[in-house]
């Protein structure tokens, strides 16, 4: 993936394209013209505008999150699996993105914990039937997570069950995938977006703002 990444930005370098890293904060819409505002003061103007930000994933905002981001709070199994050898991981999701990840931790981990907090799983049924055949992850439905407890790190999850009753899990890690929400925060005032914060556009992937 990195390297078609790469070869991707050397195709379009060298066909002129000009790239500026930064962070997009406002679209202003002229008659003649649309205004990109950044972060850094820096604005670019420009007759049309191609929006494709992306998404990111979405956070629990439960307390003790933010504080232990880094400290066995992660985002990527991928990228940071491997520090959690022969420990315990809570992932909280039980769609496709969160039980492929928990399979794939169970290289790694003594233990992982499913936690889902509607009744049942969602993700494909293959991926369930996986889970369910891996003696390393056990799944726990109708649950949420209500906070994360640790000092200099993760020491464990504070959970509430169907029947309301609170219960302190320790763990050494917790990854979350409960979906993700759109980078549009900065277009709100600007184009229509639907409930999930997605930008409406026609088949034409043409908004109802002309030139963006």
């Amino acid at each position: 993936g990195s390297q078609l990444v790469s070869e991707m930005i050397e195709q379009a370098s060298n066909a002129g394209l000009q790239f500026e890293s930064n962070e997009v904060v406002e679209i202003e819409n002229y008659s003649s013209s649309r205004s990109v505002g950044c972060r850094d003061g820096k604005n670019y103007t420009a007759p049309v505008v191609i929006i494709a930000g992306g998404a990111h994933l979405k956070r629990l905002n439960v307390p003790g999150e933010e504080k232990l981001k880094g400290k066995g709070v992660f985002d990527c199994a991928f990228c940071d699996g491997g520090q959690f050898t022969d420990k315990v991981v809570a992932v909280c999701g039980g769609g496709d993105a969160g039980i492929s990840a928990a399979i794939y931790l169970t290289q790694f981990c003594r233990k992982v914990l499913v936690i889902e907090s509607m009744p049942k799983l969602y993700a494909s049924a293959i991926l369930q039937e996986r889970a369910i055949a891996n003696p390393k992850i056990q799944t726990m439905t109708d649950t949420k997570v209500v906070s994360i407890v640790g000092g200099d790190n993760v020491q464990g999850i504070e959970i509430v069950g169907a029947g309301g009753a609170k219960e302190l899990v320790p763990v050494d890690g917790v990854l979350a995938h409960v979906g993700v929400e759109a980078n549009t925060e900065y277009l709100k005032d600007l184009l229509p977006l639907d409930d999930e914060g997605r930008i409406k556009v026609n088949n034409c992937m043409e908004t109802e703002v002309p030139y963006i």
